[in-house]
């Protein structure tokens, strides 16, 4: 009896490891902002909209920047930095359609892709990792530039919320975009730049790895498994590991 019990067992155990072994993995994801990861995004809004202003004679310093910008949009930047020169009488709307056209002729121009994120994209591809962003951009801008990345051509899917829809602060955004993609938040490793946009993907119950900037380094990213200074060889190593636990 107990040998038919034991051979029962054994049985029943090899079951067990042959089914767990069928399993599908689970689809896992990298969600990023696309133009403060891919590339130096922010440092080309602080250069747009210090010349507009440097042309209605304002200057822009970087503390200034990173207190009335980093969080906001031009409509709701623009009026309070025209209050903090002096200048209110200077047309709002001007100065914001003038920020607009400037940054959409820029990001026309030639971007300059991070190198570490080609390799974050080429081992994702090779690792069947799916690569999902949140963008501010508008729609056709986003997807020309990441065309110029290299991105559709990388064998990966990408996929994208812009607008509204892709404020990297709201934990909306994150859970939308990993719904999207069908991937649970909880096989999703996030890389932002910015506190408002890590505590968002804490919020979401995403892992999180933070890139900051010059405009972001001072602030309390309270709740990120990493932080780092920049986007190297390093960084993308810890992506990848904090996605390891979970087809272990």
């Amino acid at each position: 009896t107990n040998t038919f019990r034991g051979e029962l067992m054994a049985k029943q155990k090899k079951t067990a490891v042959e089914e767990k072994v069928g399993e599908a993995v689970p689809r896992q994801a990298i969600l990023l902002e696309i133009e403060n990861v891919a590339f130096k995004g922010r440092q080309l809004l602080y250069d747009v909209v210090k010349k507009v202003l440097g042309n209605r004679d304002m200057d822009l310093s970087v503390p200034v920047f990173c207190r009335y910008c980093v969080h906001a949009p031009a409509q709701q930047f623009v009026p309070s930095l025209l209050k903090l020169a002096s200048k209110t009488r200077l047309s709002e709307e001007r100065a914001v359609a003038d920020i607009s056209s400037a940054l959409k002729h820029a990001l026309d121009g030639s971007v300059k892709v991070e190198p570490a994120f080609k390799d974050l994209i080429r081992i994702a591809s090779e690792r069947k990792v799916l690569i999902g962003g949140l963008s501010s951009m508008d729609k056709d801008v986003s997807v020309r530039i990441l065309s110029e990345l290299g991105l559709p051509d990388m064998g990966n899917s990408i996929f994208q919320c812009t607008g509204e829809q892709g404020d990297p602060q709201k934990a909306n955004a994150w859970l939308q975009l990993a719904k999207s993609m069908s991937v649970m938040p909880s096989q999703c490793v996030t890389v932002t730049t910015s506190a408002a946009a890590c505590k968002a993907t804490v919020a979401a119950r995403m892992r999180s790895v933070v890139v900051s900037d010059k405009f972001t380094c001072f602030q309390d990213f309270g709740g990120a498994n990493v932080v780092f200074d920049s986007l190297d060889k390093d960084a993308v190593e810890a992506i990848f590991d904090l996605l390891n636990p979970t087809i272990e």
